[in-house]
């Protein structure tokens, strides 16, 4: 009589327990979808890339009189190169590779433009035709022309983690932004200070200086995901030089920049 009580309860138990079942083998299914989910989430992060930009040890200058164009000696590593632009380094510190780079320079022309013959108004005056803006120094008489011209967005397929160093890409600041920084140094110190006491050093740090604009690097790309990835820079420039005592020659003309991330 008790096995029949047993085998009552258990007929009528069945379809509960295998609903319960059934719930419990969904919750496992739900559970592992999540796990799975998270761990390929963990993956893809982990192989996430991290671009910076970042420039050469040395940016050291062989001036020439009244050029203002001249080459870059650019130290990279062991090896020392001359470019008539100013080289950084794209470097991904991250994970993972990076593909579809793009980077955009920004840079108020008109601004800067402003600041320099406010600045020196009493030794020159600015003369603007179209994309040429021409520096008329007053004494003695010359004429600098400046040519602005647009910047073209800089592309690459892909940089690797910075393990792969052979892959790190080279570009340039754009040239009539240091064109333009290098003019007005170099007028203010030939035209503007007193050389009495040779030999000297003169410097110039154009974060300090308020109102001038600040060169911007806009810099986006995708992961192997294909998540968009986006990053701002600005560019500090300090720039010094050093005369002989005895000829006034320019021995030295240096500019040292920096990128700092916003």
């Amino acid at each position: 009589m008790y096995t029949d009580f047993l085998h009552l309860l258990f007929s009528e138990l069945k379809p509960w327990l295998t609903i319960i079942s059934s719930f419990g083998a969904f919750a496992s299914a739900v559970a592992a979808l999540f796990a799975l989910r998270h761990m390929k989430s963990q993956t893809k992060s982990s192989y996430k890339p991290d671009l910076y930009l970042a420039f050469y040890t040395s940016n050291n200058i062989n001036y020439h009189v009244n050029e203002f164009s001249f080459p870059f000696t650019v130290t990279t590593g062991e090896q020392t190169i001359e470019t008539h632009g100013l080289l950084y380094t794209i470097e991904n510190i991250g994970f993972g590779a990076a593909k579809d780079i793009q980077i955009k320079w920004l840079f108020d022309f008109d601004k800067a433009i402003d600041y320099i013959e406010k600045d020196l108004k009493d030794i020159l005056t600015v003369e603007k035709t179209g994309p040429v803006t021409h520096f008329n120094t007053k004494a003695p008489k010359n004429s600098y022309p400046f040519v602005l011209e647009s910047f073209d967005t800089t592309t690459f397929d892909f940089v690797l983690p910075r393990k792969d160093e052979k892959f790190r890409m080279s570009p340039c600041v754009p040239d009539n932004i240091t064109t333009l920084l290098r003019m007005y140094f170099m007028l203010k110190e030939e035209l503007y200070t007193p050389k009495k006491h040779l030999p000297y050093i003169l410097s110039l740090d154009f974060s300090e200086l308020k109102g001038f604009p600040v060169p911007t690097a806009k810099i986006s790309y995708l992961d192997i995901g294909g998540n968009s990835h986006k990053k701002t820079f600005k560019v500090s420039f300090y720039i010094s030089i050093y005369r002989d005592k005895i000829s006034n020659d320019l021995l030295q003309f240096n500019i040292s920049p920096e990128f700092k991330e916003v």
